[in-house]
């Protein structure tokens, strides 16, 4: 066949230098661009012919180590394709098992890490959304109960961490109470490192629903409150506990 395309070539050039016309020149070249497809598609179906399950199998593996799942599943579904019904493809189908197990594993890990390192950094938050996904996207499996170990770990560990304020001070462990329907007692730990000590600190806290809409707000005071000590604080807001789905808490004033 790279004889025809040879010799094609060679007539189009010997007709061009002879002055043929341009209609029949255009068309010798369509001929020759037609063969040349046809020669390539032969190539390629000699090619696959000339694959032998063994060998198939072999490239397979070769690019699973290379992490190449996607081409080595392709792989593994010509020896499927070529050999069904044989030894050859019983292996490839528990290749391509083994092969999306790796996949998962890998796609596990990937947020496992991303999770993990937002965890050490303290955004909490960011790290239950990313260990979120994995329960997602894996359903009742074992990665499942790994994600909801460490979102319970974040979530202690959020519960118990410090939220700097600004000027020295910073709270946590911050809750919710019911008082007589209507209203909500806001409570939490403060803690002062300003290096002074305050007579009293005035907070605002503001409370929001699910669509992040503000529901209320209420002051925090906090009298008699030495450098380097924790107290407790409470407050109040005129909103019922059970529409509560977020919180904000500001430092206004000091002295």
């Amino acid at each position: 066949m790279n004889k025809i395309i040879t010799i094609m070539a060679l007539v189009v050039i010997s007709f061009q230098n002879c002055g043929i016309s341009k209609g029949e020149y255009d068309k010798l070249k369509r001929d020759y661009e037609s063969v040349k497809i046809e020669n390539e598609k032969l190539k390629n179906e000699i090619k696959e012919f000339q694959e032998t399950p063994s060998s198939l199998l072999a490239r397979a593996e070769s690019e699973k180590t290379s992490k190449h799942y996607d081409e080595a599943i392709s792989l593994l579904n010509k020896v499927l394709s070529k050999a069904p019904e044989t030894p050859f493809a019983k292996k490839a189908n528990e290749e391509i098992k083994n092969i999306e197990t790796i996949k998962i594993d890998d796609s596990v890990t990937v947020l496992i890490n991303s999770g993990d390192g937002m965890y050490e950094k303290n955004q909490f938050d960011s790290a239950i959304a990313e260990y979120g996904k994995i329960i997602e996207n894996f359903p009742k499996s074992k990665y499942e109960i790994i994600a909801k170990a460490r979102i319970l770990k974040a979530q202690k560990e959020k519960a118990n961490a410090w939220i700097d304020l600004g000027k020295g001070l910073a709270y946590r462990k911050v809750g919710f109470r019911n008082q007589m329907g209507m209203f909500t007692e806001v409570y939490g730990e403060l803690k002062n490192s300003s290096g002074s000590d305050m007579s009293v600190a005035i907070l605002t806290v503001s409370v929001y629903d699910a669509d992040d809409n503000l529901l209320g707000n209420g002051p925090i005071p906090v009298n008699n409150f030495p450098n380097n000590r924790i107290t407790n604080f409470t407050g109040m807001v005129q909103v019922q506990t059970n529409k509560i789905s977020s919180f904000k808490i500001q430092f206004d004033s000091g002295m």
